[in-house]
């Protein structure tokens, strides 16, 4: 009896092991397993795996996906190898899916990449690392600098041209002018027409004063923006992410092979969209080392990488340490220039025609106020003022939003005052100094009492756009006026009235703002006036 229970008992083992061995998850089992398997699709598969192969071409679950760096190849099953371990895994799978009706089976060193969930962590992941604000429709910026309507038209269709033009051997251009020329409003106009038909990357408009210029956030920006608009990028990122959550915390060449030269290298977009990438006012990041090497970066990639469908635009006053690196014999021969007109003709005429249409939109505003037997200003006060700015966008709309200021509602005494700062008709013409000779009738025209105030508040504003480490600054990298305010022991009336007559040169945010938003400056030119003015406010 226990001969035939112990033959009986032997002979069931072997069975047993025989089935293990031949359910045993391996490459060759598994190959033969495919052979004979009918076809399955999502329907099939149980709860859960028609989100898993949603895409068609992946419907067949047999295969496995190998990805590399930009493209997606599926080899046969039986070419994949998998990791073997000498212990079964313990995990116990609760939840419904792919394989919630699977039994009998053993899954060795299981390892499962969920990219579905975390393509959407990606953006939350990028955003804790991007510059506020930066972007060309941010709400930080109303109203944006642009170009008239009618102005700088030959201009902007050669920067869309260059860009739309994919033969071009140059894929960086260097926007360049001195300040105040409206490189800003030119990028502005560029950005708002590429987002329009789809064509743009990414913008990124730096700004000293309004705290707009950590080097180490530019290409995490960049990079956000480009997720938000390129759908195979933001998959890469979720790899990437996922393969290190503190990629975005190493230095800027680390930053810039991951999110930009890796995944937008020749070949690897399978798209024939171009995207442009804008950065303006370069010259105002921190540090011209950092300057200098973004420049080496975007230039050396586009070298590399000439069919690559990423364009740069890079917009920037002509300072000498920026001359001399698009200059240097590494770079030159990879960027276009393009040199912002100042005092040509055409230059002159935009911003003749700008300014006369801005005249009456003040007109129809203070209609009531306005001398009704002539057409006000008058020709002699235009003309005037066009020929102090030669051809400065910058200069002009200065002193337009400070003639039509709503706080003052004298569009007339304004008009006197610019009148009384621009040079005599046979004088040397410098638009800088036209415009710092009207910061100062501005600042004059703050109360007396009313100047130790402003002198408070512009002296904390200007600290804390010089001081990297204010710890007010960890708030999105603003400070609010309103902690200004509660840190010098100022009230709010106070604070408001110091500020009104400012409000053609800074954007003083509404009390109901003031917690979130800080005081902002229009140009960086009254920011750099400031400086040298505050010891004798």
């Amino acid at each position: 009896m226990w001969t035939v229970t112990l033959v009986l008992l032997a002979l069931g083992l072997r069975e047993l092991a025989s089935w293990y061995f031949r359910s045993r998850t391996t490459p060759a089992n598994l190959a033969a397993q495919h052979n004979q398997a009918p076809n399955l699709n999502a329907e099939t598969l149980g709860p859960g795996s028609k989100e898993l192969y949603a895409d068609e071409e992946a419907q067949t679950p047999s295969k496995v996906v190998e990805r590399t760096e930009g493209e997606v190849k599926v080899p046969p099953l039986s070419a994949v190898t998998y990791p073997v371990s000498q212990e079964p895994s313990t995990a116990v799978v609760t939840d419904q899916g792919i394989l919630s009706h699977a039994h009998s089976f053993v899954m060795y060193n299981p390892v499962l990449n969920n990219i579905n969930a975390n393509k959407e962590k990606v953006l939350r992941w990028l955003a804790k690392f991007t510059i506020p604000g930066a972007e060309f429709d941010s709400s930080l910026r109303i109203p944006p600098p642009e170009c008239h309507p009618g102005t700088r038209l030959e201009l902007l269709r050669d920067i869309r041209a260059w860009i739309e033009n994919t033969l071009c051997a140059q894929r960086l251009l260097w926007l360049r002018g001195s300040a105040g020329v409206g490189k800003s409003a030119i990028i502005q106009t560029v950005a708002e027409g590429l987002s329009a038909s789809s064509k743009l990357g990414a913008s990124l408009f730096f700004s000293r004063p309004n705290k707009r210029e950590k080097p180490t956030l530019v290409f995490p920006t960049i990079a956000y923006q480009l997720a938000v608009r390129v759908p195979f990028y933001k998959e890469y990122l979720a790899r990437k992410m996922a393969d290190d959550p503190k990629l975005l915390e190493k230095d800027m060449m680390s930053q810039f092979r991951v999110l930009i030269a890796e995944p937008f290298a020749k070949g690897t977009t399978g798209n024939s969209d171009v995207w442009a990438i804008l950065l303006d006012g370069l010259d105002e990041c921190e540090g011209e080392d950092a300057q200098k090497l973004i420049i080496r970066l975007v230039s050396q990639f586009t070298m590399q990488n000439p069919t690559s469908l990423l364009v740069w635009v890079i917009a920037s006053r002509p300072e000498v340490h920026l001359i001399q690196c698009f200059g240097s014999d590494a770079i030159v021969d990879s960027v276009l220039v393009y040199d912002v007109p100042v005092d040509s003709g055409d230059a002159c005429r935009d911003v003749e025609n700008y300014l006369r249409e801005s005249f009456t939109k003040i007109r129809d505003e203070f209609r009531d106020l306005l001398p009704t037997n002539t057409l006000w200003p008058g020709e002699t006060a235009e003309s005037q003022i066009c020929r102090s700015a030669l051809g400065h966008f910058g200069v002009v709309s200065t002193m337009i939003r400070f003639i039509g200021d709503l706080h003052v509602c004298d569009p007339v005494a304004q008009l006197g005052i610019v009148m009384s700062s621009t040079p005599a008709e046979d004088s040397f013409i410098d638009p800088l100094s036209t415009l710092h000779s009207l910061y100062t009738r501005i600042l004059e025209a703050v109360p007396p009492n009313l100047l130790p105030v402003l002198k408070l508040l512009i002296t904390y504003v200007l600290a804390v756009a010089d001081n990297d480490d204010d710890l007010l600054m960890n708030l999105k990298g603003k400070a609010p006026l309103v902690v200004a305010a509660t840190l010098l022991n100022l009230q709010q009336h106070t604070v408001y009235a110091a500020l009104r007559k400012l409000h053609s040169v800074i954007k003083v945010p509404s009390p109901k703002d003031s917690a979130s938003q800080s005081i902002l400056f229009y140009h960086a030119s009254f920011a750099d006036y400031l400086r040298d003015q505050v010891n004798t406010l």
